[in-house]
């Protein structure tokens, strides 16, 4: 059984940079150092596991 990523995205998670408003649609827009950190992190184990798959 495999696990699909789903084609569009719900939401962005990021710091508050001011920039990302001009890229981000407000109601799409999650503005939370904690939370993107620790979606960093889960990213970087994504990372760290998928050479391992092959």
């Amino acid at each position: 059984m495999g696990y699909c990523l789903p084609l569009e995205v719900l939401f962005y998670v990021t710091d508050g940079w001011k920039v990302y408003a001009s890229f981000v649609k407000a109601g799409d827009h999650i503005i939370s150092k904690t939370y993107m950190t620790r979606v960093e992190g889960e990213n970087t184990r994504l990372r760290h596991y998928l050479p391992r798959l092959h």
